[in-house]
């Protein structure tokens, strides 16, 4: 006979340190991974467990995760030593050989997880019944764990359950996409365009006011009550208030970046403030990847209740490889756009720029097959408005100040075109109301 082969509790050490190594590289990942369900539970080692909450911990107390800061929390828990001290933590970070491979890890601890509990299930089971309990209650337990050991996902239910949640929505009032508000009336009342769990896309060549408008779009929203980060890749932080405090409160762009004003505009950049320092609005100016945008999203959803994310702009967003193409890199952006969208349930909004051609035809209003790679994109997108202003390209036109906002696709409201006044020197556009209206 064959010697009996040696069993052991399903685990991957190697996997459950990758993941608490990457968390220490990038603390984006914890939210990585809390978005994918790794919960304490799910590592073997004890002190892998313990060291998880502590990261919880930390990052609910929205303190930076780094190796002084868990040292000083396993400190004062009196854990440091039976955790292994300062060195085993600082080894970590080398057990993590790929953050890209992050969710390989993910994958493998949470097998080895989902195995121990359905070992654990059948060996109460096997006790039970040895115990003499009745024979349906214990394959009823073993039913019920064998299920839990494969949960249904939540993207999956069955037709009664979902009839039954839109029937109550609608009995309660309730629309279904949930909208939020862009600031313009026509746009609002005429098609729900900026929602929760979608993209929405606004197009534009260089000039155009493209990302003031995702930026407007976004103090509207948070105006409403509704938080949200804009992930400004084209300028920095400080740039972005100058921008606000011009739109909010009126005052020329210029005199603000040249730190020349009037007492008239000083006045009226003061009350711009208190209106602005009370928004619920976060800009992040760093240059990151889409994966690390998704990152910064959960824990945003988790910490700080955010509706939105907005993206300015696709075009700049660096590829998470260095390898891929800029067609790639696009793609990457609106499959990263849509999961973003689904998994955390925030509307994002996504500036998009033009190819050089359309400078080449004589009628240069955009259309969506004039976004640069843009295919990805406009599948991507449930809403997409293109903004075009004649002065741009004729210095001579009579239609100065004036924005066309054309809404090319809206899967929840309808096509329409709508003006808007465009005024360059506040960085800010308002409704354009001429004899007969705007749309």
């Amino acid at each position: 006979m064959n010697a009996p082969t040696e069993r052991t509790i399903p685990h991957d050490i190697g996997a459950e340190r990758a993941i608490l190594g990457a968390v220490f590289l990038s603390p984006e990942n914890l939210h990585t991974a809390i978005s994918l369900n790794v919960v304490t539970e799910s590592f073997y080692r004890e002190p892998h467990r313990l060291l998880w909450e502590v990261f919880c911990e930390v990052d609910r107390s929205e303190v930076e995760i780094d190796i002084v800061t868990i040292v000083g929390c396993l400190d004062r828990r009196g854990k440091l030593d039976s955790i292994g001290g300062p060195s085993w933590l600082a080894g970590l970070a080398n057990d993590c050989p790929m953050q890209s491979n992050l969710g390989h890890y993910i994958h493998a601890v949470m097998t080895m997880a989902r195995s121990r509990a359905l070992l654990t299930a059948a060996s109460q089971a096997q006790y039970d019944l040895f115990s003499g309990a009745d024979v349906d209650e214990v394959s009823g337990d073993l039913q019920h764990a064998i299920l839990e050991g494969s949960p249904k996902p939540d993207s999956c239910s069955v037709e009664a359950d979902t009839a039954w949640a839109v029937v109550e929505r609608i009995r309660r009032g309730q629309s279904g996409a949930r909208a939020l508000p862009t600031g313009f009336e026509d746009l609002d009342d005429h098609g729900r365009i900026f929602i929760r769990g979608k993209v929405m896309i606004v197009v534009g060549d260089s000039g155009m006011g493209k990302s003031a408008l995702v930026d407007q779009i976004c103090k509207s929203a948070a105006k409403g009550g509704h938080p949200g980060c804009l992930f400004g890749m084209e300028m920095e932080r400080e740039e972005y208030s100058e921008r606000r405090i011009a739109n909010e409160g009126h005052i020329n762009y210029r005199s603000i970046q040249e730190g020349r004003l009037t007492d008239e505009e000083m006045a009226a950049m003061m009350d711009a403030q208190d209106v602005l320092v009370n928004l619920p609005i976060w800009t992040d100016d760093e240059l990151i990847d889409m994966r690390k945008v998704e990152a910064r999203t959960a824990a945003g959803v988790r910490r700080d209740k955010w509706e939105w994310v907005a993206i300015d702009h696709a075009h700049i967003v660096p590829p998470t490889d260095d390898s891929m193409s800029e067609a790639q890199t696009i793609a990457e952006v609106a499959k990263y756009g849509m999961r973003i969208g689904k998994r955390h349930g925030v509307a994002v909004i996504i500036a998009v720029q033009m190819n050089a051609d359309i400078k080449k035809r004589e009628n240069k209003r955009p259309q969506t097959g004039d976004i640069k790679y843009g295919g990805p994109l406009v599948q991507a997108a449930s809403s997409i408005i293109t903004l075009y202003r004649d002065e741009v390209y004729n210095p001579d036109t009579t239609a100065t100040g004036v924005a066309e906002v054309a809404i090319k696709k809206a899967r929840f409201g309808r096509l329409g075109l709508m003006r808007l006044r465009w005024h360059g020197q506040f960085q800010r556009f308002d409704r354009y109301a001429p004899a007969g209206g705007g749309w």
